[in-house]
This record gives structure tokens, C-alpha cells and sequence, in this order.
């Protein structure tokens, strides 16, 4: 879906992300969450921060998946960013129905999935 929807701002619903072929991260998501649900794999959409390389290197607002896999639970997928069997570590999760718009930001801790530092 990365290659196929364009990035663009404002985003929209599924719908009009669908219909228009572009939307940001965001919108992404949100069709993402819709396409998943529309054949009856629940999904939910995750708010955050991510680095990004564009514009010489950024870190801002990002929004992107989880999906429901059975026994591995949910699984996080960026459409937006095409990785879709992994995520990478640029991507800190907030929550869900977050927002985040930072003016400065530094990162005193962190954890990896293992429970290691």
C-alpha cells in the first residue's frame, strides 16, 4: 500500500485516502486498519514518534499499525514506511489515540522487547 497511496497532506478517512490515492500517515493507517477489518483481521491504529531521513533527518509525529496474529498477538506494521514483517527502530510507540508534537525531545531511558537496556 506504501508504493500505491501517495504521501500527501491533509489525510482523511479510509475512504477518501482510497478515493483521493494520497494521504499521510495517518491516512495510511487508517486504510490500513480498514482493509485488515474489511476481511476480518483486527487492527488498530498506533500513534508515535519516528526518524525519518527525509529532510535531512527528522524525528516527529508518525502514525502507523498493529494487527491482531493469533499467538504472536500485535504485530506492528508501517504501511507508510513499507515494512510490513518488521519495524524499525526509529519508530516509539505512544499509544493509542495519542498525538505528539514536540518542540525539543530526549530520550532518558529505554527498554527492548527482551527486557534488556
Amino acid at each position: 500500500m506504501g508504493t500505491e497511496i501517495a504521501g500527501a497532506l491533509p489525510g482523511g478517512s479510509a475512504r477518501q485516502t482510497f478515493d483521493k490515492g494520497s494521504g499521510e500517515c495517518g491516512a495510511h493507517s487508517r486504510l490500513l486498519a480498514a482493509f485488515c477489518r474489511a476481511v476480518g483481521i483486527p487492527a488498530r491504529m498506533v500513534t508515535g514518534g519516528a526518524y525519518t531521513t527525509i529532510m535531512d533527518g527528522s524525528f516527529g509525529q508518525h502514525g502507523w499499525n498493529e494487527v491482531w496474529m493469533g499467538e504472536a498477538g500485535w504485530v506492528p506494521v508501517d504501511c507508510t514506511f513499507q515494512e510490513s514483517d518488521y519495524l524499525d527502530s526509529g519508530h516509539i510507540r505512544f499509544g493509542l489515540l495519542t498525538t505528539f508534537n514536540p518542540t525539543e525531545l530526549e530520550i532518558l531511558d529505554y527498554r527492548l522487547s527482551g527486557g534488556g537496556r
